[in-house]
């Protein structure tokens, strides 16, 4: 078989001429073919309960520990600059 020299940008100009049932079903044979080739992926279960958890709905509060939520430090949004910075008390300097 000769060899077949041909950009990906010729090729994707080539499948975009097709219809789009023909584009789909050529995205559909490519995914199966990458599927067979590449390596699966093991998920350890914690990861795979964590991955598929509903996250949409309530979620349980956090806990602090005995402490509480810690301070943090505080800071600002300038939505005209876009960033954010740290706000600072001059008399504790």
């Amino acid at each position: 078989m000769a060899l077949l020299e041909i950009s990906v940008e010729q090729i994707l100009d080539l499948i975009q001429q097709l219809p789009i049932e023909s584009q789909q079903s050529i995205v559909e044979k490519l995914h199966q073919q990458l599927a067979e080739k590449l390596p699966i992926l093991e998920i350890d279960e914690e990861s795979k309960v964590w991955l598929e958890a509903d996250l949409a709905g309530e979620l349980p509060g956090y806990d602090w520990g005995p402490e509480g939520i810690p301070q943090g430090i505080p800071v600002k949004f300038d939505s005209e600059r876009g960033v954010a910075y740290i706000e600072v008390d001059p008399l504790e300097e």
